[in-house]
């Protein structure tokens, strides 16, 4: 390495570091002042922690089936530590939630570093992670999406490392199954995680498990043994550490509740927002259906109230709750099936209003910086007041949101133009198969919630994928400099 580059590299650390330090010290500085208010969901998310924390997971089967384990369980954890240390639950809680948010950008920037961006967009990224006000929300109140936010994007680098793998075994003849089939486990038990904390995942992997089928396929119609060997044995292993584990808990659930599921909120949900769009299409109805993509609030100054409420999750789920009076005398797993045979109807009755609906609430996953994602925390008064300023939250929402939406389809259009890598014979097909991966299990994701109603907090999952995708966006689009 020349004097030169040594220079350049020094300051690219120091970059870096200043962008981790500067995030930190903020963190720092909202734990120590902001308040989590624990009211509506966040107080059932506390009731859960309680539950297993004082009469045990017997208990909590028993009562259910209840919402997703995962994060009810580490509220626990703060709970018996709060019991046992001078700390409060709330203080035990938000470092708890802090160490989540770091390790999110820890692994952003070495996932950045794989794609080879450049260190000027990856300091932007942290920075972004670091202050955006959605993100520092997740981190400060009481909701299960700061629990998933690491594991988002250690899927995403292990999904690169098992396609690697799989390159390598291809090339390689003397290379073994054994890091395969590890970081095939591994997958699958990062998947199981990210189901435990938010069920629509289970419907994701299988989308993950296309591109892997039709290797195989490939390899067998090539005769190409070993193409089709290593597809094969990440199936079975994503299958082995994800699918077992899960049925268990659903077997858990139905010896001690007799619902064979995961929760039980999806079907109820489902029919009462088919239901609502199944309602005649006016013009004022569908303005105020687009204007609520921003947020509620900025639906009611721009349209009116009575619209807007039609458009919010009261509506959806007065329909629900009026359907589900009839079912009073069924079990849990009767009024599921019911609720689904419903939702089917309604889909088949009107798939244009279906359609022309689920693709707005689709935006609403990159309109994450909406004012309306932000709450159920007390901030300090000046930066509640920074919040809370229309013309500055609102430039930066849409801002984001077109940021947001333009990377997704450039990188759709990326992995399009590059699909010929998508062979395990090119040295240059990493980011290919990394971006590729990213998209797997953000559209699933996006696609798979615009079937339910949408609140502005269901994003904040894929927002470090999202600012991912702009790095690496910008990173391709902007001219290099010489130094670059």
């Amino acid at each position: 390495m020349t004097i030169k580059d040594q220079e350049d590299t020094n300051k690219t650390s120091k970059l870096v570091i200043f962008a981790f330090t500067l995030s930190i010290l903020y963190w720092i500085y909202l734990f120590l002042i902001s308040q989590m208010l624990i009211i509506q969901d966040a107080l059932g998310y506390k009731e859960l922690g309680e539950l297993i924390a004082n009469k045990g997971w017997l208990e909590y089967f028993s009562a259910g089936p209840r919402r997703e384990p995962f994060y009810p369980f580490l509220v626990s954890i703060s709970l018996r530590f709060a019991d046992t240390t001078p700390f409060s639950f709330e203080t035990l809680q938000k470092f708890q939630q802090l160490l989540f948010l770091f390790a999110t950008q820890i692994l952003s920037y070495k996932l950045l570093k794989n794609l080879k961006v450049r260190p000027f967009f990856i300091s932007l990224a942290i920075l972004y992670i670091g202050f955006s006000p959605a993100l520092i929300n997740t981190y400060l109140c009481l909701f299960s999406e700061i629990a998933i936010l690491p594991f988002m994007i250690a899927t995403i680098l292990l999904s690169s490392k098992v396609w690697k793998n799989i390159a390598s075994y291809i090339e390689d003849t003397s290379s073994s199954t054994k890091k395969i089939i590890l970081n095939s486990l591994m997958l699958g038990f990062l998947f199981l995680i990210l189901t435990l904390t938010k069920g629509i995942f289970e419907i994701t992997l299988f989308v993950l498990f296309i591109p892997f089928m039709i290797f195989a396929i490939k390899g067998i119609q090539k005769k190409k043994k070993r193409l089709c060997l290593s597809n094969i044995l990440v199936i079975l292993c994503l299958l082995a550490t994800f699918f077992i584990p899960l049925n268990l808990y659903k077997y858990a659930n139905k010896k001690y509740n007799g619902t064979f599921a995961l929760t039980n909120r999806a079907s109820f949900a489902l029919f009462g927002n088919l239901r609502r769009r199944s309602e005649k299409i006016t013009s004022k109805s569908l303005a105020s259906a687009y204007a609520f993509v921003v947020g509620e609030a900025f639906c009611m100054k721009t349209i009116d109230p009575d619209s807007c409420r039609f458009w919010s999750y009261f509506a959806s789920d007065h329909f629900a709750g009026q359907q589900r009076l009839k079912y009073l005398d069924l079990t849990t797993t009767e009024t599921n099936k019911r609720f689904t045979a419903l939702a089917k109807k309604e889909l088949i009755k009107t798939p244009f209003n279906q359609i022309l609906f689920a693709s707005i609430e689709t935006l609403k996953m990159f309109f994450f910086e909406t004012p309306n994602n932000i709450g159920f925390v007390v901030y300090p008064r000046w930066l509640d007041k920074l919040y809370h300023t229309p013309k500055l939250i609102y430039s930066f929402t849409f801002l984001m949101a077109f940021m947001s939406f333009f990377s997704f389809i450039f990188s759709i259009c990326y992995v399009w133009t590059k699909r010929k890598q998508l062979n395990f014979t090119s040295c240059n097909n990493n980011n290919t198969f990394t971006i590729l991966s990213i998209l797997l299990l953000m559209g699933p994701f996006i696609g798979l919630h615009s079937l339910f109603f949408v609140l502005p907090r269901y994003a904040n999952p894929i927002i470090p994928l999202h600012v991912i995708l702009i790095s690496f966006c910008l990173n391709n689009i902007l001219p290099r400099t010489k130094k670059d």
